[in-house]
């Protein structure tokens, strides 16, 4: 089931789009105080979806470089670079979570300071569905924080494979020059080139296949958020 089919998205879309349709615009002066919660649920409910749904562009573009291109950049850097835009969407997608859930319970934590553990730890949610719910989500993107840590902090996407792959595409960039000194035979840089041709499309596929289970786990926890915050959505809207 995709997300906005759940039924806290469907509640808060309704709402959302009574008001707009009432005032005649998104614009939010004026509302009253219901409507600026139902507004502002439904604009942090939106930032997730977005972004969740950012995570199929990884797959859907993984293997649409084109040959045109490697004049500015390989193939093997348009690949590394989509792997750590997804790396990122990954951990956005936690962090717009924690957003809505303090906004949703009113936990009064100022946006630019709500961390993981500031909300769980917080008395209003515990025993909560909504606490379980979240940890769920933590766990599934925990494994994948240390790489993203790494590309933000430190450096690029490491991966033996596809830094393998890297080299041998550099060594066909210069494989003219190569031939013309001697140190590479045209035969051996034709075969080079069929290696790395099907190099690129097994990693590619193998990533795809990776990436779609892993969106998969993680909108599994999201959707458990979102039903557990329908309750008390509905208290502050009744």
């Amino acid at each position: 089931m995709a997300l906005y089919e759940n039924q806290f998205c469907r509640s808060v879309s309704e709402n959302a789009g009574t008001s707009i349709l009432k005032r005649g615009g998104i614009e939010k002066r004026g509302l009253s105080k219901k409507e600026v919660f139902v507004r502002s649920t439904f604009d942090y409910m939106m930032e997730i979806i977005r972004k969740s749904e950012c995570l199929d562009y990884c797959s859907a573009t993984l293997g649409t470089y084109k040959s045109g291109w490697r004049k500015t950049f390989s193939r093997a850097d348009y690949i590394r670079h989509t792997l750590e835009k997804w790396l990122g969407d990954i951990t956005g997608i936690l962090d717009r979570c924690l957003l809505l859930v303090n906004h949703v319970y009113d936990l009064g934590t100022k946006n630019e300071e709500v961390r993981y553990k500031l909300i769980i730890s917080n008395k209003h949610i515990s025993g909560e569905p909504v606490k379980s719910a979240i940890q769920k989500l933590n766990k599934v993107i925990g494994d994948y924080r240390p790489a993203r840590n790494y590309v933000e902090h430190q450096g690029q996407f490491k991966d033996e494979k596809l830094d393998k792959l890297a080299s041998e595409e550099f060594i066909l960039s210069q494989s003219k020059s190569l031939i013309k000194s001697g140190v590479l035979t045209v035969k051996k840089a034709a075969a080079l080139n069929v290696a790395v041709k099907l190099g690129f499309k097994f990693y590619v596929k193998d990533r795809k296949r990776e990436i779609k289970l892993m969106n998969t786990d993680i909108r599994k926890p999201i959707d458990e958020i979102f039903s557990a915050l329908t309750d008390p959505y509905q208290k502050r809207t009744r």
